[in-house]
């Protein structure tokens, strides 16, 4: 009998072990909180992948949808908040939730204590669906609501209350599948509140984060941890987004949230350390370093103001380099993972916020910018502001003419492109501590400083000489970062003032056939004080189709190579005579980004007369033929970035933009006053009709084009002035 019993007792063991294993399983609750605006049918998609991967029935999904005109998928009511769930592939009964803003903290929270209360799982985790626009603006913008958004502050203020009214609330992983939100301000806000924060520091392609994948592991191994789930969402998004288009601005990273206050800490610390510098005599060392940096979604007008985290500490470096050190240990610590692709040339987990083109509406943003897990940044935040808009400057220079002298080279710069400089990223500086003159050195090898991109400082002096220099410490005057006392090779450099020669007419835009190998250096000299607010400068290049007292010149846009020298006053730049086309008609372009593996840029066009809209152009490393890959419009007329590159069609008709300048002046006007617009020319000779093999190339310039050149010097304060206009007639000796 006792026997027996005990036969029965292992039986009801084992029994009750199978039952709690089965319901032991870890159920998964999965808010998503999707704002539809104008990319509702991409929305849809993801919805569709949520299906395919969400095969488990530990998995839950429930939706609220909203913030759109209208939807693509009739089971949507347009113009109304839609929650739904979807588990095991499946979508319920949409239920009609009323209206609201999908952008105000309100909706927001009532969705999530609705889940809370009534769907609440073993994990739970809030993915925010929509447009980003970084700490700037925040994201899900509702266009039925002027487009609405949650900002950061808000954000914070929602997750606050809901602590304080839910029992035990806190999140295991909040997740913003939008643009510009891998932010350090997204993860200190979040911190006390989730476990794990997904986002990304560049724009998102259109496709943004792939759910099939990570959904399909889940429903796998439903014990999975939170950061691994967390890193299985980049994974992802990395296998998917490479797949559709590897060349793309491709970044997403999982961060550990429970390191993010130490890294706080630190991040105080340093922002106490910049405000002082700022506040004394430092802010053109600050405003230069910072306006070098890559700034994420970044178009020639437009760009988030948003720069790398790891690259900012290595600015603070200079002013606390103890604490700089502790704050990128604790950063890589945050990061569990962190996916960029290489067309990206600083992503190592989180952006922050440095105000360098949006000082001027410091007033507007800084209300929803500061809250208690920013008191301390923000602070930096405000005195950089405030000194930045509150400055101008109007440079000596702009009276000078331009001085030019042909066939020279400056050691480093032979054979380099022209084309533009990108917006909030200075890729021109190589920088010479030195002046115009004779002389063959040698150079001596220097460290890269990771924060100036393409600079190099040269130590030399006027006049004929022939030097072994030493290393020169670093000039941290200098927006550029490589020091090499002397330069390499021979150089000549004596600039003699060009002859004001009348340029005569051609047709603009129309490549002839003439070869021009020579190299034009121009230069401009600057006072001390200049020199003090003189952030960087460029080149300018412009077409001249001035006739009849009609001042007329189309802006081609700035030479790459421009050279400082800080220590004698002069502006340097060289010119080859070159210029980039797509067939045999010049374009403007832009520079966005550079990498070991090559560059990135944006050409102004105007896409079957009705788009204004960007190509993208990706160079492999060295190459001079740049690959077309689609358009993008860069910024929405609203302020909102646009996810993704468009592929054009065969027979899409590309008519390049220029930047034009006129004036009815009796006498030769200063560019600064004169009127500016956008010019599109309808002449056929302008049309490029694409048929899926136009590469950018480079071309030289006619003798007959006649070309005008400024230098625009920008200061500190995000100003520029450009110098008079000089006039250059290109040979054609080889």
């Amino acid at each position: 009998m006792k026997h027996a019993k005990l036969w029965a007792l292992a039986v009801l063991c084992m029994v009750c072990m199978l039952v709690c294993g089965s319901a032991s399983a870890r159920t998964t609750t999965v808010m998503m909180y999707m704002c539809g605006t104008d990319i509702q049918e991409d929305g849809l998609r993801d919805l569709q992948e949520i299906c395919t991967g969400a095969t488990s029935e530990d998995i839950r999904v429930v939706v609220l949808a909203g913030g759109t005109e209208g939807w693509s998928d009739r089971r949507l009511n347009n113009g109304r908040l839609n929650l739904f769930t979807i588990q095991q592939g499946q979508w319920s009964e949409v239920t009609d939730w009323g209206t609201g803003s999908m952008g105000s903290p309100d909706t927001l929270a009532r969705f999530v204590e609705y889940c809370w209360q009534n769907c609440r799982g073993d994990r739970n985790m809030l993915i925010m669906w929509n447009h980003g626009s970084s700490a700037f603006d925040g994201l899900c913008f509702d266009e039925l609501y002027s487009d609405d958004s949650l900002t950061v502050a808000e954000l914070g203020s929602c997750f606050k209350d809901l602590s304080a009214r839910l029992s035990d609330f806190h999140l295991d992983i909040v997740g913003a599948d939008a643009c510009l939100m891998g932010c350090y301000e997204m993860a200190v806000t979040l911190a006390p509140y989730a476990d794990c924060y997904i986002g990304s520091e560049e724009l998102e392609p259109w496709l943004g984060w792939y759910y099939t994948n990570w959904l399909q592991e889940l429903s796998a191994n439903s014990e999975m941890t939170s950061r691994e789930l967390a890193a299985a969402v980049v994974n992802a998004f990395e296998y998917c987004a490479e797949r559709d288009d590897p060349n793309d601005y491709l970044t997403l990273s999982a961060i550990d949230l429970s390191r993010i206050p130490t890294l706080r800490e630190h991040i105080n610390s340093l922002a106490a350390t910049l405000t002082n510098v700022v506040n004394g005599s430092g802010l053109n060392d600050i405003s230069r370093t910072v306006r070098s940096m890559y700034v994420f979604g970044s178009y020639d007008d437009a760009g988030s103001d948003m720069v790398d985290l790891n690259e900012f500490l290595t600015m603070c470096g200079t002013y606390d380099p103890q604490t700089a050190a502790q704050a990128k240990t604790a950063l890589k610590e945050a990061v569990i993972t962190s996916y960029a692709s290489s067309s990206v040339p600083a992503a190592t987990g989180l952006s922050i916020m440095v105000p360098v083109e949006s000082s001027d509406y410091l007033y507007t943003y800084m209300r929803d910018y500061t809250s208690d897990a920013l008191s301390g940044y923000s602070s930096f935040v405000t005195a950089f502001a405030n000194a930045v808009s509150g400055g101008s400057y109007t440079f000596s220079a702009s009276s000078q003419s331009t001085q030019v002298s042909s066939n020279v080279t400056i050691a480093g710069s032979a054979g380099t492109p022209a084309y533009g400089s990108g917006y909030g990223y200075n890729t021109s500086g190589l920088v010479i501590a030195g002046s115009a003159g004779q002389q063959t050195a040698t150079a001596a090898p220097a460290a890269q400083d990771t924060a100036a991109p393409g600079g190099i400082v040269i130590a030399g002096s006027a006049g004929q000489q022939t030097a072994t220099p030493t290393p020169a410490p670093q000039d941290t005057t200098a927006p550029g970062g490589i020091v090499i006392a002397g330069s390499a090779g021979q150089q000549t450099a004596t600039a003699a003032p060009a002859e004001a020669t009348p340029a005569p007419t051609a047709a603009a835009g129309t490549v002839a056939s003439a070869d021009t190998n020579g190299q034009y250096t121009f230069s401009v000299s600057l006072t001390d004080e200049d020199l003090h607010y003189l952030s960087y400068a460029e080149l300018l290049v412009f077409q001249d189709f001035s006739d009849g007292g009609v001042w007329d010149l189309d802006e081609l846009g700035s030479v790459r190579d421009t050279r400082i020298d800080w220590n004698n006053g002069v502006v340097y730049a060289v010119f080859d005579g070159t210029w980039p086309v797509i067939g045999d008609v010049y374009v403007v372009m832009y520079e966005q980004s550079r990498t070991d593996y090559g560059r990135r840029c944006i050409i102004p066009v105007m896409l079957n007369d009705t788009t204004k809209t960007y190509l993208v152009v990706e160079y492999a490393a060295g190459s001079q033929e740049g690959t077309i890959l689609g358009t993008s419009r860069g910024w929405t007329e609203n302020g909102l970035p646009v996810r993704g590159v468009t592929p054009l069609e065969i027979g899409d008709i590309i008519s390049p933009i220029y930047p034009t300048y006129t004036s009815t002046s009796e006498t030769e006007p200063a560019v600064d006053e004169m009127s500016t617009s956008w010019q599109v020319y309808n002449d056929p000779e302008f049309r490029i009709t694409w048929d899926g093999t136009q590469k950018v190339t480079q071309a030289a310039m006619s003798a007959d084009t006649p070309l005008r050149m400024a230098f625009r010097l920008h200061d500190i304060f995000g100003g520029s002035t450009t110098t008079a206009l000089t006039s250059i007639t290109l040979n054609q000796e080889n």
